[in-house]
């Protein structure tokens, strides 16, 4: 009984992977999808989304057949002790690094908006901190932080409709231009901001509800997801001409630095203040994916204890990429490894289960 009290509600896991995906990458998605694929990015965004909801069939597959094992132990049962264990360090690095690449793209929009005077490593400390403190709580407490917070998704979406007045539609024009090639690279740029739903991979087996509903929700809300990049893309594109727009890295800023009201001067630094919150999110999440699997690694140890020494690498890593080149690379490191991790593996794990013995978890 108390096993199930603890476990979390389908709007818990709604939220949670909804939070998971909406980060700090918001700020520059536009940019980056505009220099790859042009004023028709939003097509590389859409096309993007399909992908990842079928990304979503395939986890779901996966666990359905596994409905009381979370991925770290799942990997064992299907390749053996050895190459399972293997595959755990390679998930739980995995998520540790992109907590860290998180903390370092927030302190690089933080030092560059609100704080450029404040010595890095104590921003970097700072973000680190909180982190640490929310991911290392139980997992229904983070979800109820997380559903909580969900309002604030609205944000973007209703300050950036003050921008309309400036908007040019016919920037958008003509629709279709740009070649296959260049909508894949966009594509490839959306894909790591994306990323989130993959969290499947360790509440699944913690929320109750049938395996449909949970389906359900999971996809949802990376539609939601999908939708909202799309629109701040267009959004984007439309108010800065095709000239304009791939020199500036951070169009939603720039946009809401042109809105004043009577009592608000600054829209930008007000909303950046109001999302960082909801960036956080994004390194919380992958935070807490890297401590099941080194709780399930080492099996003495339990995620609370685990928490630290994993914060102090998320820490370690932002003061490494000090630089912009430096960060630059890694994201394209980054980029080019994670469909490997989040499309592929999941589908060779799908593959090999059909074939395993004790199917359903038995």
């Amino acid at each position: 009984m108390a096993k199930e009290a603890g476990r979390l509600t389908l709007l818990h896991f709604f939220y949670f992977l909804l939070n998971a995906q909406i980060g700090g990458g918001i700020l520059s998605l536009p940019y980056r999808v505009y220099t790859a694929a042009g004023h028709d990015g939003w097509i590389s965004i859409l096309l993007t989304g399909v992908a990842c909801e079928v990304n979503i069939l395939v986890i779901w597959a996966l666990m359905r057949r596994y409905p009381d094992c979370n991925v770290y132990q799942i990997m064992p049962r299907l390749l053996g002790r050895r190459a399972g264990k293997v595959l755990m360090v390679l998930y739980a690095g995995y998520y540790l690094v992109f907590a860290g690449t998180y903390i370092s793209v927030y302190t690089r929009t933080i030092r560059t908006w609100i704080l450029p005077t404040t010595p890095r490593w104590v921003v970097i400390f700072l973000l680190v901190a909180i982190v640490y403190c929310i991911a290392r709580e139980k997992t229904k407490t983070i979800a109820r932080l997380f559903l909580l917070l969900s309002p604030l998704i609205l944000t973007p979406v209703i300050l950036d409709l003050f921008t309309l007045r400036y908007a040019h539609p016919l920037y958008l024009l003509p629709v279709g231009q740009t070649g296959w090639k260049e909508l894949l690279k966009g594509g490839e740029e959306t894909l790591t901001i994306l990323y989130g739903y993959d969290m499947m991979f360790f509440l699944y087996a913690r929320t109750r509800g049938s395996d449909k509903a949970k389906l359900y929700y999971a996809l949802v809300g990376t539609a939601g997801v999908c939708f909202l990049y799309t629109y701040t893309f267009v959004m984007s594109a439309m108010f800065f001409s095709p000239l304009e727009m791939p020199l500036v890295p951070e169009p939603v800023l720039y946009m809401l630095k042109e809105i004043t009201f009577k009592i608000v001067e600054r829209t930008d630094l007000l909303f950046l203040s109001i999302w960082i919150i909801m960036a956080i999110t994004s390194a919380v999440s992958y935070l807490y994916g890297s401590s099941l699997g080194g709780a399930e690694l080492w099996r003495g140890h339990s995620r609370r204890k685990l928490m630290l020494p994993l914060a102090v690498v998320s820490f370690l890593i932002p003061l490494y990429l000090n630089d912009e080149w430096k960060l630059q690379a890694w994201n394209q490191v980054i980029t080019r490894c994670s469909p490997f991790v989040t499309f592929f593996i999941p589908l060779a794990l799908l593959a090999v289960s059909r074939f395993a013995k004790n199917n359903k978890g038995g």
